[in-house]
């Protein structure tokens, strides 16, 4: 009888351990599971005000890909996932390129959010780096000096065959010294 109880009271302190994440896991799934009509139904503010970390990334995936319209909801979840971790400088490039979707534009505030993508990731993987330098390439001129000191930093790192490609006002820039 004791056996069973302890049994049953390890069982109940484990369920309840793993519940939030399993949760959290399952609004996951449902939301990479939406389609884009079932998504632009159910995007809204108040939906994104009661997601996790992970699911804030997920929604932001899910308007890049396939809801570009709604980049404003991309901001503020990005917004609220950097609440939570404001180390994440992927998050914070990931916020200056919504901010300057949303906008149609670049602007002071995705200055920051870049600004401070290279602050919190001075150095990144080969993938998010290149990701990192066409965003700069694409808003070049609507970057200030001391953040494209900053991309031409990065971009010294890049196969130039790569920068003469894809980035060329930023290879004339490195080029410059």
């Amino acid at each position: 009888m004791a056996f069973r109880t302890i049994s049953a009271l390890i069982m109940l302190v484990l369920a309840a351990a793993i519940a939030p994440q399993t949760l959290s896991y399952g609004r996951a799934a449902r939301i990479s599971a939406l389609n884009d009509v079932a998504l632009q139904q159910q995007l809204n503010q108040e939906m994104i005000l009661n997601l996790s970390y992970p699911e804030l990334q997920m929604v932001v995936d899910r308007v890049f890909y396939s809801e570009a319209e709604h980049a404003d909801l991309a901001v503020l979840a990005l917004q609220l996932a950097l609440e939570t971790e404001s180390r994440d400088g992927a998050s914070w490039a990931r916020l200056a390129y919504a901010h300057a979707a949303s906008q149609g534009s670049w602007t002071a505030a995705a200055s920051e959010a870049l600004t401070e993508s290279y602050f919190r990731m001075p150095y990144a993987d080969r993938d998010f780096m290149l990701w990192r330098l066409q965003l700069a390439e694409s808003y070049w001129s609507g970057l200030p000096d001391s953040l494209q000191a900053d991309v031409v930093r990065e971009a010294r790192l890049a196969n130039p065959a790569w920068l003469r490609t894809y980035a060329p006002r930023i290879n004339a820039r490195v080029a410059l010294g």
